[in-house]
């Protein structure tokens, strides 16, 4: 607390300094320690990948992440700038981003005739599927426990 009052200042002494130094071990502990339990891992998002930006639920078939993808521009820590088709700039933290895969085969664009044509040219086998025969498992022999039997007898006699 600052006062007008004149005081004598200490200087800090080797102990302080090996107590912050415990402390801050402590917390670094602490941290390894809470982010092994949640799993958490850096960020493979770098500057120059497509992303997907998350996007509020408005219904329950709407996607979690907006359709069009955008371009990494700057990122500092979890702090990500992109840029969309339309020229947009927009910043959100790396959590809410994903990364875009296009799928591409031997340098074209795959599309639904592509895939189908694919399809359609692998030779058709004329074997026929052999079934294999049913197993079945081996069955346990129920009996009546050994101590269950006196008390049968006893039952029967009455």
């Amino acid at each position: 607390m600052r006062s007008k009052l004149p005081e004598i200042r200490r200087k800090p002494t080797v102990m302080d300094e090996e107590t912050r130094d415990r402390d801050w071990a402590a917390k670094l502990a602490g941290k390894q320690y809470a982010d092994d339990r949640r799993r958490a891992m850096k960020s493979d998002i770098k500057v120059g990948d497509s992303v997907l930006i998350g996007q509020p639920k408005t219904d329950k078939l709407s996607s979690t992440y907006a359709p069009v993808p955008c371009q990494v521009i700057t990122q500092d820590n979890s702090e990500v700038k992109v840029m969309d088709e339309s020229g947009k700039l927009k910043t959100c933290n790396v959590s809410f981003m994903k990364r875009y895969y296009e799928d591409k085969r031997d340098g074209e664009e795959v599309t639904a005739d592509t895939d189908t044509a694919a399809v359609e040219s692998q030779p058709k086998s004329d074997t026929k599927r052999v079934t294999p025969e049913t197993v079945t498992r081996p069955i346990h022999e129920r009996r009546s426990p050994a101590y269950l039997k006196g008390l049968y007898l006893f039952i029967c006699i009455l």
